[in-house]
Formats: C-alpha cells, sequence, structure tokens
C-alpha cells in the first residue's frame, strides 16, 4: 500500500535513514538502494529529494553541522560548568565529528583527516568551528 507523506517529511524520512546507514556501515557502503529499503519507497523517491547520493550526504553532512553549532554555543554560553568539564565535551564534540564525518572513522585519523577536510568542504567548516570554539573556551 503507497503512503502519501509531506514532502519535507518524506525529506526528512530519506535523511534520517541515511545517517543512520552512514553510522553504521560508513557512506561508501551506503548505497542508495539501501536507504530506500530502510524508508520503504521506490528508489525513484530518492531521486526525486535528490539528484545523487553525493548531494544526499553533503545534505547530511549540512545537518550535522549545524547541529554541531547548536552544541558549540551552548557549550561556550555554559559559564556554570568548570571549565575541565566544559573541555571534556569539546573533546566528545570533536571525536564525534571525526567519527561521522572521516571516511574510515577515528581509527586512521592521522592518515585521513586532510585528504577528508581536502575533500569535503562541509567538514572543513565544521572542523573550523571546532578550532574557533576551543580558541574561545580557551580565553573564557
Amino acid at each position: 500500500m503507497r503512503v502519501t507523506k509531506p514532502p519535507e517529511e518524506r525529506r526528512t524520512e530519506l535523511m534520517d535513514a541515511a545517517r543512520e546507514l552512514f553510522d553504521r556501515h560508513g557512506v561508501d557502503k551506503t548505497r542508495v538502494s539501501d536507504i530506500v529499503k530502510k524508508v520503504g519507497v521506490a528508489q525513484g523517491v530518492f531521486y526525486y529529494y535528490f539528484a545523487s547520493k553525493t548531494e544526499m550526504v553533503e545534505a547530511v553532512a549540512a545537518q550535522a553541522s549545524k547541529e554541531l553549532q547548536t552544541q558549540l554555543a551552548a557549550l561556550l554560553n555554559d559559564h556554570q560548568t568548570v571549565f575541565c568539564g566544559r573541555l571534556a565535551r569539546w573533546l566528545d564534540l570533536y571525536i564525534g565529528l571525526l567519527d561521522d564525518f572521516l571516511a574510515d572513522g577515528i581509527d586512521r585519523l592521522p592518515d585521513t583527516l586532510q585528504a577528508d577536510l581536502a575533500k569535503s568542504p562541509t567538514l572543513r567548516r565544521a572542523h573550523q568551528m571546532m578550532e574557533e570554539a576551543l580558541l574561545q573556551l580557551v580565553e573564557q
């Protein structure tokens, strides 16, 4: 039975499924067919919302970047927590960022970070946000 949903709801559903699969299997190993199967829609539905898997990856990365920005703002505005606690939270956010964005997760960090930063403007911006937040945190 075909289920019709509002466009924004369907797009969000596809992005949520993609994000879950990217986290579990990695971007490279996740296929469009895996995403649509998880959502239970035809492959054409995916291409109605996204021109390519690359566009989907960038949309998911942009969403994650916005979430990171919100978390960093909350961290920098938290003056109730001692510095060490905020620094620990920053480290958690940074490790999560690297694990989410890097092609091979954090296992091969030294080998992959520069290459991944060069390939992804979204990762570069998120990495820059993390560096700026660390400087602000230390200056507080």
